[in-house]
């Protein structure tokens, strides 16, 4: 059996689906399986796979799901996936050609050194400029870090786009293939809600090399377009509500990081008319209710500011 998954959700994108797969028949390390769930594509995207399936140059499965939106590909793929590791990679990127072998490395290291509580590993991602993505840096000298989503992002602020290599037996109890998220069908989740319950239940290891390749060429085409004016207040409801609702008693680590996503959330639930008793309902954290009805003045004020002053809004 391999040992590492690669998981790629796909939605119309054929013409970049090439660039992923060279990027895997090119690996180092083959220690792996391709995992490609198409969310209802319109395009060639099931013929173009079945042609690398035919070269048989790399293990590749295929599974379509009806239209769902990119989390719910990504919890098909955890579901489908069986080996220990698994690495999520989009449609429109690529890996480097020694990223396999450098995450197994990674894992032998810390098995070797006994590492408890460890169940991702993080590497750096770079664009085809061959420049780091994100404003954060590792200190000098230093080619990894044992921590997690909440000390990495809430004090360090390392905000950097990251290519994660997760134990899958977390991804399946993060994101079970039971799990429905309120009003999934409007919006893609986004792995800043996955990230911090990895972090809930272990820590990461960052590694200072980059072992995944961004690009910006490809045309839009999310698997949940959000170019739309409501479905991009309905991310912001979506996302903000998850996040914050689970991860609020963080809230003291950085105020105002958690302050600006409360206003975010309570504009975006005005604009998309959703009455403010059905927020409620969905969210358990009593303190997070408190600090929702405590910010709605300044909320209320920034909605009016933004929609007949600057008439656009900066979500």
């Amino acid at each position: 059996m391999k040992s590492i998954t690669v998981l790629t959700p796909a939605y119309n994108r054929s013409q970049t689906l090439r660039r992923v797969y060279n990027s895997l028949v090119t690996q180092s390390d083959s220690d792996f399986i391709w995992i490609v769930v198409d969310d209802g594509s319109t395009d060639n995207t099931e013929d173009l796979i079945k042609r690398f399936q035919d070269e048989n140059k790399i293990e590749i499965e295929y599974f379509k799901i009806p239209k769902g939106g990119q989390h719910k590909a990504l919890q098909m793929g955890f579901s489908k996936a069986s080996t220990k590791y698994l690495v999520k990679l989009d449609s429109d990127d690529a890996l480097t050609n020694d990223a396999i072998e450098t995450f197994k490395k990674a894992w032998d290291s810390i098995d070797h050194d006994n590492e408890s509580g460890i169940c991702n590993v993080a590497a750096l991602s770079r664009s085809s400029g061959n420049q780091i993505v994100g404003k954060w840096r590792f200190p000098e000298g230093v080619d990894k870090i044992d921590s997690d989503w909440f000390e990495m992002v809430l004090k360090w602020n390392n905000h950097n786009d990251l290519s994660s290599c997760t134990k899958t037996e977390i991804l399946k109890k993060i994101y079970p293939a039971d799990y429905v998220f309120w009003h999934e069908d409007k919006t893609n989740i986004i792995d800043g809600v996955f990230f911090p319950r990895i972090s809930r239940m272990c820590k990461t290891r960052y590694i200072n090399k980059p072992l995944q390749i961004i690009y910006f060429d490809a045309p839009f085409s999310s698997l949940r377009s959000m170019n739309t004016y409501e479905n991009k207040f309905w991310k912001v409801i979506i996302d903000n509500k998850y996040f914050l609702d689970e991860n609020i008693d963080h809230f003291f680590w950085q105020p105002g990081y958690y302050i600006r996503l409360i206003l975010k959330l309570s504009i975006s639930v005005r604009i998309c008319k959703v009455k403010l008793m059905e927020l409620f309902v969905q969210i358990k954290r009593r303190f997070l209710k408190v600090l929702i009805i405590l910010l709605l003045p300044f909320s209320d004020m920034l909605y009016l500011y933004f929609r007949f002053i600057r008439k656009q809004y900066w979500i």
